[in-house]
């Protein structure tokens, strides 16, 4: 066998064996993928190597495109926040701790400008 030959070999071993362990670059591993009833995917769930007690979540537009990302612990929001326009622009970010709003939140318009910025959490603000 030619050492090319081997390499590629080699290489789509490795491919198969990354793929089928669902694994993410972000060291995400699939859980749960949701469709409606036409077949699409509307919601995807991950879990983290980093943490197994935490999962991503990403949520679609019909059309595919991504619609929200959150991460939640227990059930509750728990960590960076990101919900997008069906354009991908970007609309919303901002973090959340055991389903409360902290720090920072910026919002946009579908043109990417920023639109206005807000702060929770700052001074003892328990608001849900």
């Amino acid at each position: 066998m030619t050492t090319a030959l081997k390499c590629t070999g080699t290489l789509l071993l490795f491919m198969i064996a990354v793929h089928c362990n669902n694994q993410r670059p972000d060291n995400a591993t699939l859980k749960q993928i949701m469709r409606d009833e036409d077949g699409i995917v509307y919601k995807r769930v991950f879990t983290l190597s980093m943490d197994p007690n935490r999962e991503r979540v990403e949520i679609y537009f019909k059309s595919g495109g991504l619609k929200e990302r959150y991460f939640r612990k227990a059930g509750r929001l728990d960590g960076p926040r990101q919900l997008f326009y069906m354009s991908g622009m970007l609309s919303e970010s901002g973090n959340w701790r055991n389903d409360c709003r902290i720090g920072e939140f910026r919002y946009y318009r579908e043109d990417g400008q920023l639109d206005c910025v807000q702060y929770y959490g700052l001074l003892g603000d328990g608001s849900r």
